[in-house]
């Protein structure tokens, strides 16, 4: 069985990458991703397997664009051509929507996103071609609080894909 997120993540394919993706729906999410970025499109991040930390980088992207997406859902023109797709994809689709709308969902991926970079920085900090052992036992001391912190509520995401979705 794939991670509850990753799965979560899958579907939100919907607004404009991966093969499940549809244009309607994505067309609909850029327009209302410019009016509320300024004239700047935010657009979901599609993460890599080889790219290290690439999933962290692509959940950090999904709670920047929280907001957009939940207004996005709301729109009749959104709801217009929701109900117009009959599709076999239009399942997923919904449990997209309902994925969306859940706060818990919002919450765990929060976590998940508190608890991982604070990891990544002293990954990035070996990477770095210059000095930084300097900051080497204070990244690691914040990545061990931040685990600290957030662990119960990691453990409690299992919850998060729903028994009808396949």
């Amino acid at each position: 069985m794939q991670h509850p997120l990753s799965r979560g993540f899958g579907v939100l394919g919907f607004w404009g990458f991966g093969s499940g993706s549809h244009h309607s729906t994505h067309a609909i999410y850029k327009r209302f991703s410019k009016e509320h970025f300024n004239g700047k499109f935010v657009g979901l991040i599609s993460a890599a397997d080889t790219r290290m930390a690439g999933y962290f980088i692509a959940f950090a992207r999904l709670l920047r664009v929280k907001n957009v997406l939940k207004s996005t859902i709301i729109l009749p023109e959104f709801l217009n051509v929701i109900n117009k797709k009959v599709t076999n994809k239009s399942k997923k689709l919904k449990w997209a929507i309902r994925l969306v709308e859940d706060d818990t969902f919002w919450q765990n991926l929060y976590d998940i996103t508190q608890a991982v970079f604070p990891a990544l920085r002293v990954l990035r900090l070996a990477d770095r071609s210059e000095a930084g052992m300097h900051m080497l036992f204070y990244y690691i001391r914040m990545a061990k609080l931040a685990i600290a912190k957030h662990s119960m509520k990691l453990n409690q995401v299992s919850h998060l894909v729903p028994d009808d979705q396949d």
